[in-house]
């Protein structure tokens, strides 16, 4: 199952990441910050989702006894609430996004709690990187 998700399944994310969430969330256009909004949205808001949304909330779920299943919906549902605030553009891309950090921290989760993390952390990262890389790049295009 691991093979199938990094080799298959992983790929097919990106591809479908950036489409998804321009759809969303439209052009992005920060002026002269753009740096620091990438930083931002790449290094900062990761980290701190991270540690909030899988790393915390399975490891206290996994800790009351609840089990992996449960501490993957739990999360899910912790990130997913936490991305309502944007209506419909943030909801749909937080379902998703956040169903597949979960699932990878909680399946990463076997190989170390430092290995889930990082492994979620890159994922992240790096799908928001994907989303600013195409968001920008398509705003250009009239």
């Amino acid at each position: 199952m691991q093979m199938f998700f990094f080799r298959k399944l992983l790929p097919l994310i990106f591809i479908l990441s950036a489409p998804v969430t321009y759809f969303f969330f439209g052009s992005v256009d920060s002026g002269k910050y753009k740096f620091g909004l990438f930083l931002l949205y790449v290094v900062v808001y990761p980290f701190l989702e991270t540690v909030m949304y899988q790393f915390i909330t399975q490891e206290l779920v996994l800790r009351f006894g609840w089990g992996a299943k449960i501490s993957i919906a739990v999360s899910w549902v912790v990130f997913l609430l936490a991305h309502t605030g944007g209506g419909v553009r943030v909801v749909v891309p937080g379902l998703i996004g956040g169903g597949i950090l979960a699932f990878t921290y909680g399946l990463t989760r076997r190989w170390g709690r430092g290995n889930a993390f990082i492994s979620t952390l890159l994922l992240h990262a790096t799908w928001n990187c994907c989303a600013i890389i195409f968001i920008n790049f398509s705003s250009g295009i009239k």
